[in-house]
This record gives structure tokens, sequence and C-alpha cells, in this order.
């Protein structure tokens, strides 16, 4: 029984993170895929007529990065090119594929900063929106980009 409990307690251990991501907290603040316009205090110079406010844009996956205020290194790369270094907003779950120019991504705030750094990959990142908070930065190696098709 004790030998049960110990080997639950560790796998649980191991699958869900020390420091889980507060994603109602991150998603609740203004970001490129969810601007707030009507938010004055993110928004204090809008006039309401602004043609970009006309704009609409379709709901699409979010993926938030599981990684925020940790930088790669050797024995943890955190390669963007890795799913599961992406966290789904919708189910709170590790992503199942990484972005694409339909997601919006959002590289959340952190105290401490940190790189989300795309190394020589064949592939270059792509997504709709991208949101990146303080503290956080997209650092592409070797040629490589974000694509970005929709607002920044």
């Amino acid at each position: 029984m004790k030998t049960t409990l110990l080997v639950l307690v560790t796998v649980f251990g191991i699958a869900l993170p020390a420091s889980a991501l507060d994603i109602k907290a991150i998603t609740a603040k203004p970001t490129a895929d969810n601007p707030q316009y009507d938010n004055k205090e993110a928004w204090p110079m809008l006039v309401g007529d602004e043609y970009f406010l006309k704009g609409k844009w379709p709901k699409a996956r979010l993926l938030i990065w599981a990684h925020p205020g940790e930088n790669p290194s050797r024995s943890n790369p955190f390669d963007p090119m890795e799913p599961s270094n992406w966290i789904n907003a919708a189910t709170g779950k590790p992503a199942r594929t990484i972005p694409d120019m339909d997601t919006d991504v959002i590289l959340p705030e952190s105290d401490k900063k940190y790189r989300v750094f795309v190394r020589g990959n064949k592939i270059d990142l792509a997504c709709r929106h991208l949101t990146v908070g303080r503290g956080a930065e997209y650092q592409p190696a070797g040629g490589r980009a974000m694509s970005v098709f929709g607002n920044i």
C-alpha cells in the first residue's frame, strides 16, 4: 500500500508542473488575440472611430508558452518546436502540435526575464496573433523567424 501511494505521488509530481500557469489570469489581460479595446486603461488614446476596431477575427486555437521565467539550457532546451512546451489554453494541457498560422500565441509576462529560443530548424514558427509579455523575448537563431499573420 505504501509503495502504491509513493508511486502515485511520484507520477503526479512528474505529470503536473511545479508552477502551473494561471491560464485565466494570463488570458484576462489585453493580448493580441483579445485586445479589449473598451479597456480605457490599456487603450487611453482610442476615440472609438478607428478603422481597426471594425476588424473581426474568428476564434482560433490559443497556445501559451509553458516555461515563463525559465531560460533554455543544455539540459532543458525548451524547444518551441516541441508541442509539449506549449499549453493549449482551451484544455490547460500540453499542446499536441506547434503553433501555425491559425494559432494565437502568448509568451506570458514574468518578473524574471526569459527567452523563447528557436534553434536552426528547417521550418519557421508561424502564428496568427503574437503577444510578448513583459520579461519575455522571442529569439530566432540561424535565420529562423516567427511569421505573424495578424496582430503583435
